[in-house]
């Protein structure tokens, strides 16, 4: 099962979840500040598996689709003008 690491260095609430996940990842962000979002999955060694973004918005709902990864662990990167999310 994927599971994720977070560091919170962003004035935007993120939640991430299910943790530990098997089949997606959904993704809620809200803000009090419209941003461009951009949404990475990683794997552990650093590459790039998926990328997300949206318009600028204060809230958005993405989710990665977890299907055909292996079980270990990713890591999911939120960032905007404000910061980052990791």
């Amino acid at each position: 099962m994927p599971s994720l690491h977070a560091n919170l260095a962003l004035d935007t609430g993120v939640k991430i979840f299910p943790n530990p996940a098997t089949d997606f990842l959904e993704v809620k962000i809200k803000s009090n500040e419209p941003y461009k979002f951009v949404l990475l999955l990683n794997g552990t060694e650093g590459r790039l598996i998926d990328r997300q973004t949206t318009d600028k918005t204060a809230q958005a709902n993405l989710r990665f689709d977890l299907k055909n990864l292996a079980a270990g662990d990713y890591t999911v990167t939120v960032s905007s003008q404000a910061g980052h999310f990791e």
